[in-house]
């Protein structure tokens, strides 16, 4: 008899019922953590993913133990869709989308570091812009920022700009993505589009995925424009 075959006369808690390999454990909540496509809930966002926390297999697989939570949480990230939004960008004339110090728009909410590597499918909002303010050096007491100026390299634009960054660090912790879903809104006011591009282009961006879509537009249009297909050249080598 080969020595593989387990013994009838083994008992339950015998070494050989010890061992069951993450990645097998992992493969089945996957497939029991994942959602249909045609869900009505669409991809899981900021709103669902708390309501998925707490209900059904998803909870109960966390309850388990502690290794069981943290398999759980990795198969639930590599299983679903997931969709990274800018509240309230759709309606950005209404002065609600949130804006940090330099007039940059800040940039969608993504999960904590320590998960990022285990995201699969994911859509972003991203908003890149040309330009940041800053105060006027020739008035050292007014900390208003009335200055407009443009990005003249890629440190100035990651400096101010956190969609910018946060396109830079896309694959940098993400490295096992198959679809990557950029919607991504151009705010753009330098005459010179050429030279805006060229701060992109130098940033040397490597957004990468197994497949990577992009889908453009102008703030103010809601268009795509002809200088749009250079810009997303630049960011992703397409």
């Amino acid at each position: 008899m080969s020595s593989n075959i387990i013994s009838a006369t083994v008992a339950a808690d015998s070494a050989q019922f010890q061992v069951f390999p993450n990645e097998i454990l992992i493969k089945i909540m996957v497939y029991l953590l994942a959602r249909p496509d045609g869900s009505a809930m669409g991809d899981v966002d900021h709103k669902h993913f708390p309501l998925l926390f707490i209900m059904g297999m998803f909870k109960k697989m966390r309850y388990i133990s502690r290794t069981f939570n943290d398999l759980a949480i990795m198969a639930f990230y590599e299983a679903n869709k997931f969709k990274f939004i800018i509240p309230h960008l759709a309606t950005s004339s209404s002065g609600q989308v949130r804006m940090n110090d330099h007039v940059n728009v800040r940039s969608a909410l993504l999960p904590p570091m320590a998960v990022r590597g285990y995201l699969r499918h994911i859509s972003i909002d991203l908003v890149l812009q040309d330009h940041f303010k800053t105060s006027d050096p020739s008035k050292p007491n007014n900390s208003s920022l009335s200055i407009e100026r443009f990005f003249a390299n890629p440190s100035q634009l990651f400096a101010y700009s956190p969609c910018a960054r946060q396109l830079r660090d896309l694959t940098q912790s993400m490295f096992g993505l198959e679809v990557l879903n950029l919607n991504i809104t151009t705010w753009f006011v330098r005459p010179d589009r050429k030279a805006a591009i060229a701060v992109f282009k130098a940033a040397k961006f490597e957004v990468k995925a197994g497949k990577v879509n992009v889908v453009i537009k102008d703030h103010i249009e809601r268009a795509t424009q002809e200088w749009h297909s250079e810009l997303v050249q630049a960011i992703t080598g397409q």
